[in-house]
């Protein structure tokens, strides 16, 4: 059974939740709850990514406009959705996720798409596919415009080892005008860190684990702080 769990990321400026990411889970009947990354490459070699893409974005549709309807925030929640690039390869595939988005009644400025690149896709067919959906659909660009730091270099960083590292990413990506969303988020002294080097986001257990959509909604209707 598939379902779809959400990651909250936290705005550093405000310590508000700006939006969650929507993960996918196999709730396998034997092994338990799996990880993408113990299902999604072998659906991606077999074709089954693009079905499985589809429920999941059809999913998130939902629950992006239940959540932005229900909290009725000054600015509204960016839920990201995380697809494969091979949507994205050619017209048709894309017209599919078009119509998801459109059936479902979301307001697509709600809907961020962040893009699972595979090495033998053409990047030029799927920027331009990508592009005329979002700019049909007036789609959040804003996953397209981040960049990420990984846990790894996020674990050391209180203690000072990648913190030039880190800052050398975040001020490049600040004089191209991208956001900075660092991942692996564990403790408050990384937090700190972060703050004083001018990081946008994060995400982490700090904050809390990836949770199902009531849990999520439950969250948010707290509007907790960091």
């Amino acid at each position: 059974q598939l379902r779809v769990f959400y990651h909250p990321i936290v705005d550093l400026a405000t310590g508000e939740i700006g939006g969650p990411d929507a993960l996918i889970r196999w709730q396998h009947p034997e092994r338990g709850l799996l990880t993408p990354d113990q299902f999604l490459p072998a659906a991606e070699a077999s074709g089954l990514i693009l079905k499985l893409d589809r429920w999941m974005l059809g999913e998130a549709c939902k629950k992006a406009r239940r959540l932005n309807l229900r909290t009725r925030r000054i600015e509204p929640l960016i839920l990201t959705v995380n697809l494969s690039s091979s949507h994205f390869l050619n017209s048709s595939d894309t017209q599919a996720i078009e119509d998801i988005i459109r059936d479902s009644e979301v307001d697509p400025a709600w809907l961020a798409i962040e893009l699972n690149p595979q090495a033998n896709h053409s990047e030029t067919d799927i920027r331009h596919n990508l592009g005329q959906l979002q700019a049909r659909l007036n789609i959040n660009t804003e996953a397209a415009d981040r960049i990420k730091i990984s846990p790894a270099l996020v674990r050391e960083i209180a203690s000072g080892r990648n913190r030039d590292k880190v800052r050398d990413i975040i001020d490049s990506a600040q004089s191209r005008n991208m956001l900075v969303v660092a991942e692996g988020v564990e403790s408050l002294e990384q937090l700190a860190v972060l703050r004083e080097l001018k990081c946008h986001l994060a995400q982490g257990f700090y904050f809390t684990k990836p949770a199902s959509a009531n849990d999520t909604e439950r969250l948010l209707a707290r509007s907790p702080r960091w």
